[in-house]
């Protein structure tokens, strides 16, 4: 089991910065990470890893969740706070009798699919095949 550390990122923007995501707290099988350089708090993006195993099948889950801030001023005080925010997650459903090789390659197929131009369109413009 390897031990809980931080996880860096990099965004993707034209110029990629790189996150670091903070171990949180671990609590009901699942493991929070946040950006911490991200102000205020609140508004921070924060990666979530969860695994359960049913002695057949292992489901693991990681996802980003990631809020957009907006400010609003209330009597002449400006606030910052989360106007809406996006999630994005992969669920992975793993036979215990798989090899790790074979896991290892059907996770490398599913990042490499995120890179496809149909996956892109349907993600990025919400355009779905016809």
């Amino acid at each position: 089991m390897p031990a809980n550390a931080a996880i860096v990122i990099n965004d993707g923007k034209a110029s990629p910065a790189s996150h670091t995501f903070t171990p949180i707290k671990v609590d009901g099988g699942a493991a929070y990470f946040r950006d911490l350089s991200m102000s205020p708090a609140g508004v921070a993006d924060t990666l979530i890893m969860s695994l359960k195993d049913t002695g057949k099948l292992r489901t693991a889950k990681i996802s980003i969740v990631r809020p957009r801030a907006v400010t609003e001023t209330v009597n002449g005080v400006v606030n910052t706070k989360v106007g809406d925010f996006a999630s994005i997650g992969v669920v992975v459903n793993i036979p215990l009798t798989w090899a790790e090789a074979d896991v290892k390659d059907c996770r490398v197929m599913t990042s490499n699919a995120l890179l496809n131009a149909l996956v892109l369109a349907l993600v990025d413009q919400g355009a779905f095949v016809y």
